[in-house]
């Protein structure tokens, strides 16, 4: 008789235990997809910062390089009118 309540107390152990490994799998397979999820979310967040970031940075060097291409263009007006009236002076 001792041994039949020896052989349940077993089976419940190996029942707790086996409940402990299933709350062990599911914790691991929440906290898994958690942290899947979380880096995906900063990934997303990265991608549309970096493309946030880059329209104006690529609007700042068309507009740099537009300035420099009308200086460019101007200076060599100014450079041409003044060797002209140079000649025409000398």
């Amino acid at each position: 008789m001792l041994k039949s309540n020896h052989e349940g107390a077993e089976k419940t152990d190996d029942l707790f235990v086996s409940g402990r490994n299933t709350i062990r799998k599911i914790v691991f397979y929440v906290v898994s997809m958690l942290l899947i999820a979380i880096i995906m979310i900063v990934g997303l967040i990265g991608i549309a910062s970096y493309r946030q970031n880059r329209v104006p940075q690529e609007q700042s060097i068309h507009l740099a390089s537009s300035v420099f291409q009308y200086l460019k263009k101007d200076l060599n007006d100014q450079a041409i009118d003044s060797s002209y009236w140079n000649q025409t002076t000398s």
